[in-house]
């Protein structure tokens, strides 16, 4: 049975070489390499794209792609979370969202200038503080659990 899964993963590994040219994926390997984040990072980042497009009432499928109006408002929206509570880069941000880091870049600086002033944008702040939150419980519990972890591998002193 391995035997079989493997050779079907080299055939289509094979298929995307041809398609696209091995010097092509040997650059998306390195990029792979470039932009590793620990896999909390990757669930958070999960989590916060479920989050962002359930607050948008959109799909995955519509926040990937290069279309404007309420989906740019949404990437827009899980770039400042991942900046925020992730830290990642302009660049990791603009890799996961197959967008130049400039783009992000300057929707950081958007988000900046950003007050409650204007409707639009109290709704995005809104929207962002309350998704904000449940990130936050998410990262608590996470933390707590962790601790626990530890204190349960703590050998008491004999």
């Amino acid at each position: 049975m391995i035997d079989t899964e493997i050779a079907s993963l080299l055939k289509q590994f094979y298929s995307v070489i041809r398609k696209h040219g091995i010097s092509k994926i040997i650059n998306r390997f390195s990029l792979l390499e470039l932009y590793l984040v620990d896999d909390q990072q990757e669930d958070l980042a999960e989590f916060i794209v479920k989050k962002v497009i359930f607050a948008y009432s959109i799909t995955e499928k519509e926040l990937f792609e290069k279309k404007q109006g309420i989906t740019s408002e949404a990437r827009t929206m899980c770039y400042v979370l991942m900046k925020e509570h992730l830290g990642l880069s302009e660049s990791k941000i603009g890799w996961y969202f197959d967008r130049h880091n400039k783009v992000v870049y300057r929707a950081l600086a958007e988000y900046s200038k950003m007050t409650d002033k204007v409707s639009w944008q109290k709704d995005f702040l809104k929207k962002k503080a309350e998704i904000s939150q449940s990130i936050e419980q998410i990262n608590n519990k996470s933390l707590e659990n962790n601790l626990f972890l530890k204190e349960c591998t703590i050998k008491p002193k004999t």
